[in-house]
């Protein structure tokens, strides 16, 4: 059985936003109840069989030594250094995929987000499902997420990004039957310049495999207090206020 690849995609760009807001370190080290958000990001997926990436910043690794703090928790993680910001999450994955296993299942996950219990159950339902690609939702009305529209059967049939279509936004993990898959959507959008304001989100990996009919499924987090984002300043704040 092949190990399923999980990419997190933990390129740091806001890191003066958050030393303007107050934090001396990057937004990856920053402790929530003494750990790392990056390393609450591992924790939910070190029990489960994967082959794991996590793409980071040169520069980040060179001044804040992320890789050690990874390597701790487990020292099988595969850093991926990139001298320079991608532009949108789907670059940064497509360079943290391993391509000598394109066979493989494949998990893109954001490094600042997490959704406890929920995240194994996903990953779960979307293997069994035997689905070509899918995504983990929650209930929103932020246009900062991307969104979808599900029909009556729960499959996929429209996604948007900055754009609330449905009150379904994505917690930006999203799950390819392999990585063929993921390549066909994603080379798709960039042939076709498909991008939102200069930047390539994962969504718009989706738009080729809706295209071409490919079965999709979302799977929905459990409860609302399940997601939890650490996305800008001000949500990390409210966070660290709850606990």
């Amino acid at each position: 059985m092949k190990k399923t690849q999980l990419v997190v995609t933990a390129v740091v760009n806001e890191n003066d936003i958050f030393s303007r807001a107050g934090f001396p370190v990057t937004k990856n080290l920053i402790t929530i109840k003494g750990v790392p958000i990056l390393g609450h990001v591992m924790r939910e997926y070190l029990d489960k069989k994967l082959a794991i990436s996590v793409v980071l910043l040169k520069k980040e690794i060179e001044n804040f030594q992320t890789d050690l703090v990874l390597k701790e928790f487990d020292p099988n993680i595969r850093v991926v250094a990139v001298n320079d910001v991608p532009a949108g999450a789907l670059c940064t994955a497509l360079l943290g995929v391993d391509y000598g296993n394109l066979d493989s299942p494949l998990v893109v996950a954001p490094g600042d987000s997490i959704t406890k219990s929920d995240t194994r159950l996903a990953l779960d339902y979307f293997s069994k499902s035997n689905v070509d690609a899918g995504t983990m939702v929650f209930e929103s009305e932020n246009p900062e997420y991307s969104y979808v529209r599900v029909n009556q059967e729960g499959r996929i049939t429209e996604i948007a990004e900055k754009r609330i279509i449905s009150n379904f936004a994505t917690t930006g993990l999203f799950y390819f039957r392999n990585v063929h898959t993921f390549l066909e959507g994603a080379n798709w959008a960039l042939v076709n310049a498909t991008n939102y304001n200069g930047q390539y989100f994962m969504s718009h990996s989706f738009h080729r495999i809706l295209a071409l009919g490919k079965s999709t499924a979302v799977f929905r987090v459990s409860k609302k207090d399940n997601y939890e984002s650490y996305r800008n300043p001000g949500e990390l704040m409210k966070r660290l206020e709850n606990y």
